[in-house]
């Protein structure tokens, strides 16, 4: 009986171990070479939904509210204290001290108009009353749905008969 030492077992298992290291290199270097950015837009989907999904598990209903500051009891107030500041008028930069650059008060001072004068209306210590507008509620969903109509029709206006309209339209069909 042939005896193996120690060393040509390891010599064997790391000779084995580099073949299959080598292995999976040349399929990963395969499948970034030969896909195209559809099949790695799939991919990255496919592996982040699995870990949102394994997140989501782990960590139960806090998973939920765990992105937003203060667990969620601040939620939207850089939009609701912003067109609040505007409504102060000139006092924006002086009392409040904010920090947004002229332009975006002007956006902001366009979608006070959809805020009801009872929520600008209310103490600083109020803020967080928005809930029970639904007036101050349809301004945020105008807030963050006009700009996407925005750029949707920005795209089809630009992109129009190139290989780019389908690949941006497709997002958002």
């Amino acid at each position: 009986m042939k005896k193996i030492n120690l060393k040509q077992k390891m010599s064997s298992f790391c000779a084995a171990l580099k073949k299959g290291v080598d292995f999976v290199w040349s399929k990963i270097k395969a499948f970034t070479l030969n896909r195209n950015a559809a099949a790695w837009f799939f991919f990255l989907m496919i592996a982040t939904t699995f870990s949102c999904f394994v997140y989501i598990l782990v960590r139960g209903s806090e998973a939920f509210m765990s992105p937003f500051f203060r667990g969620g009891k601040d939620m939207f107030m850089d939009y609701f204290n912003s067109v609040r500041d505007v409504s102060l008028g000139e006092g924006v930069y002086t009392v409040r001290r904010v920090i947004y650059p002229p332009m975006a008060n002007l956006i902001f001072l366009i979608f006070l108009k959809f805020m009801p004068k009872e929520y600008v209306a209310t103490a600083f210590a109020d803020r967080q009353t928005w809930v029970n507008y639904p007036a101050a509620v349809f301004s945020v969903f105008l807030f963050l749905v006009v700009p996407m109509v925005i750029l949707v029709l920005l795209c089809a206006t630009n992109f129009k008969g190139s290989p780019t309209y389908k690949k941006v339209f497709g997002l958002f069909s």
